[in-house]
């Protein structure tokens, strides 16, 4: 499966949300390797993500 740094942006931000320190270093590193329409749109998903896993 290739990878997306959009979807390992978005699941980062929601393990940091969800408290997981370590997950934060890494949803930055994510974040300064995509472009800012990726950037936008892996927020959203992560928005998406939080909402219907965090439960």
């Amino acid at each position: 499966m290739p990878q997306s740094l959009k979807q390992a942006y978005a699941w980062w931000s929601v393990a940091a949300a969800s408290g997981h320190t370590k997950a934060k270093k890494n949803r930055d590193i994510a974040a300064k390797e995509l472009t800012p329409k990726s950037l936008s749109e892996g927020q959203a998903l992560a928005v998406e993500y939080f909402e219907k896993y965090s439960n």
